[in-house]
Order: structure tokens, then C-alpha cells, then sequence
């Protein structure tokens, strides 16, 4: 005899249950979202039906990430237990243990700044001052061009400079500067050595090429050579008496060490006391074992792209 459409469904469903008994016919679901813990039932009874009295309860937790669904199960008396592990291991990974040692912060603090790693991973997983300095940075500064401003400071340990000034030179680059309008990869990157490091918009020209071509963490800026050819990025470093000259910028290759300068002039456009000097530290460093490389104007206006090329 037939059975009704809704018994037939049943009976079906129970099939199921035989061949596959962990596979839910009923859920509860305790929290939506793309992770959840489910809520299942085993059942038990041979006749089909579920029975709390008997039935086998356990949770699954399924994680849904790019459109892959990870499930796990896990008995009832063991969710607590597993919870807490993930819990701990969580927090480890997201960095707690380290933010505690590092600054006073409540829980609720600890949750922001969290968040905030969270929001700009690309920023602060390569950012070297994580962990040490992340209680200022999230909650002292506000726009993220002084958060930056802030990091540049740590980074170059700079205590001799002033904050607001800095920041007001380069919020009105960003206003005035024809390298600025519209949109730029490095803002709020590289604003630093761009704006208050380049002494000149042909060395900023020159600068932005460099970095447009992969030469960011290779070309530096406005480095010391001293008369015996030793290099330092700190002038109060150096007696200033024993400093031979400082290139706009320097780049170290596997066979060849460049100093390059945007005078902006030729030798024919310098003054005789300019021209003996810049050959005689040519001469100097040619020595030492340095390539000297100058450009005009004209050529860093025209050609930046050439040159760029002709030293990669």
C-alpha cells in the first residue's frame, strides 16, 4: 500500500540516516555567518523517528571560505574543551600575547587594534614596528597619513624633527604637487624621502621613477660617502670635516656602486669653482671604485624613463 507523500519523505530520509548516520536531517543553527556551529542529531531509533531520550547529539563546525565549505564534527561533551583551544590559538595567532606585553591595553583595546591588523593586513603584516607601537599608532593618530608620518619616525628613530610641521609640509604636497594629483601607488608610502627627503622636484621626478620601476628598497637617498669611500645613511654619524660628498642618490648593484646627481646643470652651465669641484669629486670617487653618473634638467624632464633603464 502507498504511503502518504510526507511518510514517504521519511521513510527516505531515514534511508539516509542508515547509510550516512552523520549526516543532519535537522539542524539548529547558533550563529549565522560564514563560520557556524550547527547543532545535530544521530538518530538512533530504529523505527525512524527521533528521540531526545536516545538520540546522539553533537555539533559541527563548518567554516565557509571562497565558496568551500570545511566541516567539522564534534561530540557534545567535547565542545567546550575544543572551543577554548581554538580560542587560545586564535588569539596567539592574531597576536594578543604580544600586544599585552607591549602596551597597557584593556580587552576592548586589544579587540581595535586587532581589528585594525585585521582591516589593513596588507600594511601591517610587513610593518616592523608591530606589536611595539601599534596602541599609538591606532589610537593616537587618526588619518592614515599620520599614522604613516608616525611609523616613518619610529622607523628612522627620529626625536630632533617637528611632527606637525612635517605633516603640514606633506598634506600641502599632496594639495600642490603635480606628482601628487590624481592618484599615487606610493602616497601615504613613500611620502617621507618623496617630499621632505628629495631636495628638488627633479630629484623627486628622478625618485618616483625609481620607485615606479622596483627600485624602492635598492635606491637610496642622500647618503654620506666620507674621503676613504665609507658609506652611512646618518650624518651625525660622520665628521662632517671627513665627508667627500653626498649623491642625491646611491644605488649598490652587484657590480657597480652608482652616484647619481640631478644638478640640474652641465659642466658648461657651472660656475668654474662649481665645475672644479664636482670634477674633482668625481675624479675621488672613480677611485674608490664608485661609477658617477650627473644629469641636467632637460635630461631628467625628457629622458627619466632611459635613465632609470640604463641603471636597473
Amino acid at each position: 500500500m502507498r504511503q502518504p507523500k510526507d511518510q514517504d519523505s521519511h521513510v527516505a530520509n531515514a534511508r539516509n540516516v542508515r547509510r550516512n548516520p552523520l549526516k543532519p536531517i535537522r539542524s539548529e543553527t547558533m550563529k549565522k555567518s560564514d563560520i557556524n556551529i550547527v547543532k545535530k542529531r544521530e538518530m538512533i531509533n530504529k523505527e525512524c523517528f527521533y528521540d531526545s531520550n536516545i538520540d546522539n547529539t553533537y555539533y559541527s563546525l563548518d567554516i565557509n571560505e571562497k565558496n568551500q565549505l570545511y566541516s567539522f564534527n564534534i561530540d557534545n561533551k567535547d565542545l567546550g574543551k575544543i572551543l577554548l583551544k581554538l580560542k587560545g590559538q586564535i588569539e596567539m595567532t592574531l597576536g594578543y600575547d604580544k600586544l599585552k606585553d607591549s602596551c597597557d591595553a584593556t580587552k576592548e583595546e586589544l579587540d581595535q587594534i586587532v581589528n585594525y591588523h585585521v582591516k589593513n593586513h596588507e600594511k601591517c603584516s610587513t610593518c616592523d614596528l608591530k606589536f611595539d607601537h601599534c596602541y599609538k599608532c591606532v589610537f593616537d593618530y587618526e588619518t592614515p597619513l599620520e599614522k604613516y608620518l608616525f611609523r616613518e619616525y619610529k622607523k628612522r628613530n627620529i626625536d630632533d624633527r617637528d611632527f606637525k610641521e612635517d605633516l603640514e609640509k606633506i598634506k600641502d604636497a599632496h594639495e600642490n604637487f603635480e606628482s601628487c594629483q590624481g592618484y599615487c601607488k606610493f602616497q601615504n608610502e613613500n611620502c617621507y624621502d618623496c617630499i621632505l627627503t628629495c631636495q628638488s622636484p627633479l630629484e623627486q621626478i628622478f625618485y618616483l621613477e625609481a620607485l615606479k620601476r622596483g627600485l624602492g628598497s635598492k635606491i637610496k637617498l642622500q647618503m654620506i660617502i666620507t674621503k676613504e669611500g665609507k658609506i652611512y645613511d646618518d650624518i651625525d654619524k660622520v665628521n662632517k670635516n671627513n665627508i667627500l660628498t653626498i649623491p642625491d642618490f646611491y644605488l649598490d648593484k652587484e657590480d657597480q656602486k652608482l652616484c647619481l646627481y640631478t644638478d640640474g646643470f652641465t659642466y658648461h652651465e657651472r660656475t668654474e669653482k662649481q665645475a672644479i669641484r664636482d670634477r674633482n669629486i668625481d675624479r675621488e670617487l672613480q677611485k674608490m671604485g664608485f661609477e658617477v653618473m650627473r644629469y641636467t634638467t632637460k635630461e631628467v624632464r625628457n629622458n627619466i624613463e632611459d635613465i632609470i633603464s640604463s641603471i636597473i
